[in-house]
């Protein structure tokens, strides 16, 4: 007897390994006669008989005879593309017998028909996508039921997807630019109609025949009034998990316009970055300010719509002088983020400025600390991942710049400021780092009060372990300038344990 898995069966059927796992789902293929870890185990002279015997040809579908769907569509015996609840087929449409050559098409047929929320599903983005019509989204050409009761459209048959190029346009900025201009003037155009697509990702960005950008698949779509056809509680998220808001994770019936906005941010950092949008700081460059705002936490801080979006990326795209220039901006930041009443544009602004490049700007540097205690604890409200990022990002230039020494003190209660306002543990780990350092390199004895002052006010065990790393990080001569022995009974036992070892290493 000859044993085999999924890629001995593919081999033996000439199919791929996706196409093995659909014949088992119709009950075709001959059952395993086990399972092991790495999956099921077939008598691959079994298979052999079975495929040779007739039974294939009823099992499954389509066989390897090409069928006809609708009376007119030649499909192709594999499907190009399998999702979820779906295929994809090349087929030919067989109707234009005039024709020197018979128009293709993209055929989506329903495989599962038991599942009701999946015929709803595909129901739903039938209804939803028939009377589209605009260049950015993919039409529906046709659709009907065919003679096993699925459901099926055709639609234009595209030259490939965002998903098979999205690492290719690093550096190309003029080419992002013709992406999102297309894929956001789709998506108002859906959005006016009252539909949020929530499900935004490379994949289901598609280049047509006509070299047009495309949104496809609405499967999990909804509009604006209609709550009756949402997903059910079965489903606790929706989209791809990198590209989707967290309100269509935790509420995904809600997920609306925001939530595309959302993935739409993840995209641009995606086609900016060629990689998959995880690190937020490894965007750099023209559309950093646009996918920081595009893909904040909150919904309320994010664009509030398609074109909001589309005329932030324009204006960028049309300021390259003054982009290249951020000094001239960071200039004009002082007396705004100085300002005791909070200036949401000019933390805008400072945000923008503060992760165009991988590191801050030498006027930057000087603006940042001006900021008031109302203009932190508005940042910190607004957007606190984007608080952490700045604090981070300035706490290696304070550390390791020759600053004015009177500016030190200026750092150092600004730094001071922004972990009581915080009380976050990334904040204080950063912060105590930087602290411990200028102050040591520049002898400087204000910086030393304030650093102190931080650590004796650490009452949480949390906190108490956030200066820690800060305090490893630093120089071993660093921590003991600034802490003396005496001063080092007065902090938590965490850190104070700490410190106690640092001097014993010294002795």
């Amino acid at each position: 007897m000859r044993l085999g898995g999924v890629k001995e069966v593919a081999a033996e059927l000439g199919i791929s390994r996706g196409r093995v796992s659909q014949l088992r789902r119709a009950k075709g293929i001959p059952e395993p006669i086990g399972e092991i870890a790495a999956g099921p185990i077939w008598d691959l002279d079994a298979v052999v008989q079975w495929n040779t015997s007739g039974l294939r040809r009823n099992s499954g579908r389509p066989t390897q005879e090409r069928i006809v769907l609708a009376g007119k569509y030649l499909l192709d015996p594999e499907p190009l593309d399998s999702g979820g609840f779906a295929d994809v087929y090349r087929a030919s449409d067989m109707s234009e017998v005039d024709s020197a050559s018979n128009p293709v098409v993209a055929i989506k047929i329903l495989r599962d028909l038991t599942d009701t929320e999946v015929r709803r599903r595909f129901e739903r983005e039938l209804r939803l996508v028939r009377d589209c019509r605009h260049p950015n989204i993919v039409p529906i050409l046709d659709a009907g039921e065919d003679d096993h009761g699925s459901f099926w459209y055709s639609m234009p048959l595209a030259k490939g997807s965002l998903a098979d190029e999205a690492d290719r346009y690093v550096g190309k900025d003029d080419e992002i630019l013709h992406i999102m201009r297309q894929l956001l003037a789709g998506l108002a155009y859906v959005h006016k109609k009252g539909i949020f697509h929530r499900d935004i990702k490379p994949a289901n960005v598609l280049r047509l025949q006509t070299d047009n950008w495309a949104i496809s698949d609405f499967g999990l779509a909804r509009e604006a009034e209609r709550t009756t056809t949402a997903l059910t509680s079965t489903m606790q998220g929706i989209g791809t998990f990198f590209y989707s808001a967290p309100e269509a994770w935790e509420r995904a019936r809600f997920a609306e316009a925001p939530a595309d906005i959302f993935s739409v941010g993840k995209l641009l950092h995606h086609l900016v970055t060629g990689q998959l949008p995880i690190n937020i700081d490894a965007v750099e460059g023209r559309f950093t300010p646009v996918v920081r705002r595009a893909t904040r936490q909150r919904e309320r801080e994010r664009y509030s719509s398609a074109e909001e979006m589309l005329a932030a990326i324009e204006t960028l795209a049309a300021a390259q002088e003054q982009w290249s220039s951020p000094e001239d901006r960071a200039t004009d930041l002082s007396k705004r983020l100085a300002a005791n009443e909070a200036d949401d544009s000019a933390l805008d602004d400072l945000l923008d400025l503060a992760f165009i490049g991988p590191g801050l700007e030498p006027d930057l540097l000087m603006t940042i600390p001006r900021m008031s205690r109302d203009a932190l604890a508005r940042l910190w409200e607004r957007d606190p991942e984007s608080y952490r990022a700045l604090i981070g990002r300035y706490a290696d230039p304070v550390a390791h710049t020759q600053w004015p020494f009177g500016f030190c003190d200026v750092i150092a209660d600004f730094l001071d400021n922004a972990v009581e306002v915080a009380n976050d543990e990334d904040v204080m780990r950063d912060s105590v780092y930087a602290l411990l350092e200028m102050g040591s390199s520049h002898n400087r004895f204000h910086v030393q009060d304030v650093a102190i002052g931080i650590l004796q006010r650490i009452r949480t065990p949390q906190l108490a372990m956030a200066a820690a790393e800060g305090i490893r990080r630093a120089s071993v001569g660093a921590t003991t300038w600034t802490i003396s022995e005496a001063k080092c009974r007065s902090l938590h036992p965490i850190i104070r344990e700490l410190v106690e070892s640092l001097y014993k290493t010294e002795r």
